[in-house]
């Protein structure tokens, strides 16, 4: 016999996950217990509470959030109230420097869950047997820190594919090409056409995390006309070979240059 029911409800809860590298791959979770987690921005009642692939946010108000019901709970019981919305902004980080830090903002209380995305660090990503890319990129005559880069392979067979990586604070970024085919024997072509774009934020600075959902595409410098002015386009077009890694640059320059859209 059931005497009595302690029920407690959730509100919302955050999926960490890997943003970077090959977007065709499965889900890759990253484990909340790694991250170190400072929120600048949250109710008082709040409380984090870290699972293994997961952070629930827990709430003391209000009150119908949890009771005791004498008996076994009915399903009047077990429905969650409603919850008032609320902001949930902070900084993430990753005290083995594996994964860049960054800034964060949700709107929570709908009772759903949220992803967020972290990027490998420099220090963090390895180049596998398809190789793979690695630059610099600077806006407005300064490091282009915590931009996204976005390259789309295009191989011979099969869908395009697409890979992500982001920039440290100075604007520098390694970018693996996991997955990517390997080149045949017999093939008459050894490269594969691609394409970069870049996304990046005149309001990044070096010295403090950005949020990468805040960053706007912009223009990439891909030469020079007859006058020698830097020509920009929304995308940089490329070769890859297969199993090799490669520095990537605009023509001309010793780094990808920037400028707003």
């Amino acid at each position: 016999m059931i005497l009595e029911t302690l029920f407690t409800h959730g509100s919302d809860y955050i999926e960490w996950y890997e943003a970077s590298g090959n977007a065709g791959t499965a889900l890759r979770r990253v484990a909340p217990g790694r991250l170190q987690i400072a929120l600048s921005r949250a109710p008082r009642d709040l409380q984090l509470v870290h699972k293994a692939t997961a952070t629930a946010l827990w709430r003391k108000r209000p009150p119908e959030l949890s009771g005791l019901v004498v008996g076994r709970a009915g399903e009047a019981d077990l429905l969650p109230p409603a919850q008032t919305a609320y902001a949930l902004e902070g900084e993430i980080s990753d005290p083995s420097g594996a994964y860049l830090p960054r800034r964060f903002s949700l709107a929570c209380g709908a009772i759903i869950g949220h992803r967020i995305g972290l990027y490998r660090s420099p220090l963090g990503s390895r180049y596998g047997r398809a190789g793979g890319l690695f630059g610099r990129i600077r806006l407005a005559g300064k490091a282009a820190a915590w931009s996204l880069v976005v390259a789309r392979v295009t191989p011979p067979l099969g869908a395009v594919l697409e890979f992500t990586a982001q920039a440290d604070a100075s604007g520098e970024f390694i970018l693996p090409l996991d997955r990517l085919p390997a080149i045949g024997v017999d093939a008459l072509v050894k490269t594969y056409p691609a394409t970069l774009r870049i996304l990046a934020s005149p309001l990044a600075v070096p010295e403090q995390p950005f949020d990468p959902d805040d960053l706007a595409a912009h223009q990439v410098a891909v030469g020079e006309d007859a006058a020698h002015a830097v020509q920009f386009s929304p995308e940089l077009s490329f070769a890859v070979t297969p199993g090799s890694v490669s520095r990537i640059t605009s023509p001309g320059q010793t780094l990808l240059l920037l400028k707003p859209n």
